[in-house]
């Protein structure tokens, strides 16, 4: 009954970018692979698994980014399907992570998008502050001319000679200088504000957010679980999903590698 909504709700979630990682040299890879419980099934669309969980509720779970650097944080798309009469409210305070035994946060669609503004109005401050020193440096050089001579004076107490030297700034284009340099920078601020609030809304569109399930409906959602260090040996990430007191347990190796 719901595998359609199941691999709709797969192809429609979109990956929810939170961070942009720049690393230099070898960069280290990790893969996440499904290590399903014996009663639970794996299903794979276009190379990307899907572990089934079964119970009273139906808990499928797919990694988002199987292979990702090894800063970023992992996700997981999330579908829950309700097999009870009974409805229930669901989201990611229903989801716990760790690795190795070690708790991991899972983020809720608030705390990323908080997260996103605070990056972005940190990135909006400092391109102002330094198109503010940029414009005020173009206000003071502007276009200089200079120019120099010679004088004498004759008077009663007898000639004196002398030599000059000037500069004279053109404080117009010294002004269009700074209107260039101010415009540039306005229109850096509003990127920088409009890609934080086009990334919120992607988070909005694809992030688990707490839904009322009905009976014989799935609802699904993307979850953001907290970047962390994966030993040389690798590592075990569980992720468990608790629903009215149902627990459904799932495991995924986090083995390394380089490109």
């Amino acid at each position: 009954m719901f595998g359609r909504c199941l691999r709709r709700g797969q192809c429609a979630v979109a990956v929810t970018a939170v961070a942009v990682a720049l690393l230099a040299g070898c960069a280290t890879q990790v893969r996440t692979s499904p290590q399903p419980l014996p009663d639970q099934r794996v299903k794979y669309h276009d190379g990307t698994p899907m572990v089934f969980s079964y119970g009273r509720t139906l808990v499928a779970v797919s990694p988002s980014n199987p292979l990702r650097s090894g800063t970023e944080r992992p996700r997981f798309v999330v579908t829950v399907g309700n097999a009870t009469d009974e409805p229930f409210d669901f989201d990611s305070t229903n989801i716990t992570a760790s690795l190795n035994g070690r708790a991991l946060a899972v983020f809720t669609f608030e705390e990323v998008a908080a997260e996103i503004r605070k990056r972005d109005a940190i990135s909006a401050a400092l391109t102002a502050f330094g198109g503010a020193l940029e414009s005020a440096g173009a206000r003071q050089q502007g276009s200089r001319s200079s120019f120099s001579g010679s004088y004498q004076s004759n008077g009663s107490g007898g000639s004196t000679y002398g030599a000059y030297t000037g500069t004279i700034r053109n404080s117009s284009a010294g002004q269009a200088a700074a209107a260039e340099v101010d415009a540039r920078t306005d229109a850096r601020v509003a990127a920088i504000r409009s890609e934080g609030e086009s990334a919120v809304q992607t988070a909005a569109r694809t992030m688990l957010k707490r839904t009322t399930i009905e009976p014989r409906k799935a609802h699904t959602g993307e979850i953001v679980i907290a970047s962390f260090d994966v030993p040389p040996e690798g590592g075990a990430l569980e992720i468990k999903v608790t629903i009215s007191g149902e627990v459904h347990r799932f495991s995924f190796t986090q083995s390394r590698g380089s490109q």
